[in-house]
């Protein structure tokens, strides 16, 4: 089974997602003793998803403006 690095959204503990081999779709924190919500963790990427597509998008854009500005000045 491939080995994930995962952060526990409840405790904030790095690398500490277990994934019992017996029930792999139950990931457990032993660090809190909280099972892991799944559709808590889909909320939580789809959230911050949105947030790093418009930063990238924002960025992209900043950079066009730079080059464009910097085209201007060589003119």
């Amino acid at each position: 089974m491939k080995r994930y690095k995962l952060t526990c959204l409840k405790c904030g503990t790095a690398e500490s997602i277990m994934l019992p081999a017996s029930e792999p779709e139950k990931p457990w924190c032993p660090d809190c003793e909280e099972d892991v919500d799944i559709e808590e963790v889909k909320t939580f990427v789809l959230e911050w998803s949105e947030y790093l597509k418009d930063r990238e998008e924002l960025l992209a854009r900043e950079k066009e403006i730079t080059e464009e500005k910097k085209n201007a000045e060589h003119v």
